[in-house]
């Protein structure tokens, strides 16, 4: 159901294109394989994954101790990316980028504060894909709410960004940006998958508990 939910997504952003004089990429018609594919780290037992299409934000989600952070670290490593760390430090000077983020951040009630200017930093000065452990962390939630704010405007596929979250200000299910995606782990640890973001909090939930259930039927019969 994800896959069909990004692929109705991913043609909307087409038709959108098409209408504001754009072509779209041949590449991105064609789609000739997957955009990762890695072998999970432990905690999983070394299962192939694989995203087909990789958007300009993925959030990466599920409760603590499902392999979130391992699996941010090998997305870093596969995509030839980095990893920023909780312990990231902000820069003495900003580079151009980053202090056009970091204005309009506070333009839109940001608190300036260490923690922001080191997740800017990161987001802004990375050469390719960034992935950013718990981009919340020592953020207060006002803050929160305008980095949720600024990432559903962020559109850059050459440089695409996989956010660790737990935070509802970052990640708002009610107002995820047409092709952005969803990454959750398990608690049970089996192969992380693509949730939509339709129906808020509740319904992901729920949705997320139904395929568990369905997978653990599955290994069962297996």
């Amino acid at each position: 159901m994800a896959g069909t939910h990004r692929a109705l997504e991913q043609v909307k952003l087409w038709r959108r294109d098409l209408l504001q004089g754009r072509v779209p990429d041949v590449a991105e018609l064609v789609g000739d394989g997957p955009a990762i594919s890695l072998t999970l780290p432990w905690p999983w037992d070394g299962e192939r994954f694989e995203l087909k299409q990789l958007a300009p934000v993925t959030y990466l989600v599920g409760p603590l101790g499902s392999g979130k952070t391992r699996l941010a670290m090998a997305l870093a490593a596969a995509l030839g990316g980095v990893f920023h760390e909780l312990d990231r430090q902000a820069p003495e000077k900003l580079s151009e980028d980053a202090e056009t983020a970091l204005a309009w951040l506070l333009d839109d009630g940001a608190t300036k504060s260490d923690q922001l200017r080191a997740v800017v930093a990161a987001i802004a000065d990375t050469a390719g894909a960034g992935v950013l452990d718990l981009i919340e962390d020592g953020i207060d939630e006002t803050t929160q709410l305008a980095l949720g704010a600024w990432l559903r405007r962020y559109a850059d596929n050459e440089r695409p960004l996989v956010v660790m979250t737990r935070s509802t200000a970052v990640l708002d299910l009610d107002a995820v940006s047409p092709g952005h995606a969803i990454l959750y782990c398990p608690a049970n640890h089996s192969s992380p998958f693509e949730v939509m973001p339709v129906g808020g909090r509740r319904v992901m939930r729920a949705w997320c508990r139904v395929w568990v259930r369905r997978r653990r039927g599955r290994g069962r019969r297996e």
